[in-house]
């Protein structure tokens, strides 16, 4: 058995009448919850390009995208895919990466719309 397993699996694994369909319509995991704080944490690069913090904005998302990465292999790892798993860890994708955009815009829209001409 692996160091690296958590109670919750060893439980699983170990409980007879723990089959893959029991793993799988769990939603309360380790990569779903890293996938929630992704989602969460998009917001704040938000709040912080509101507050005019563009290297904690960066910090921010380097985090994020950490976690992105992270939460994959930790399915893998601790075999807690879920159903429910790629579906949030797309929609938390999507919202990472759009609140990104909204907070480079806040942040030098200015200087992007001055470019724009170039870019197009």
């Amino acid at each position: 058995m692996s160091p690296r397993k958590n109670a919750m699996v060893v439980a699983m694994e170990n409980d007879p009448n723990t089959t893959e369909q029991t793993r799988a319509d769990s939603w309360l995991t380790i990569p779903n919850v890293l996938c929630a704080i992704r989602f969460f944490g998009a917001w704040g690069m938000v709040v912080l390009a509101a507050l005019d913090r563009p290297s904690l904005v960066v910090g921010l998302f380097l985090f994020l995208t950490a976690t992105d990465w992270i939460d994959g292999k930790l399915a893998i790892l601790l075999n807690q895919r879920s159903k429910i798993g790629p579906k949030l860890d797309t929609v938390a994708d999507v919202t990472m990466y759009g609140c990104l955009l909204v907070a480079t815009i806040m942040l030098y829209g200015s200087r992007l719309q001055s470019e724009a001409v170039l870019i197009v």
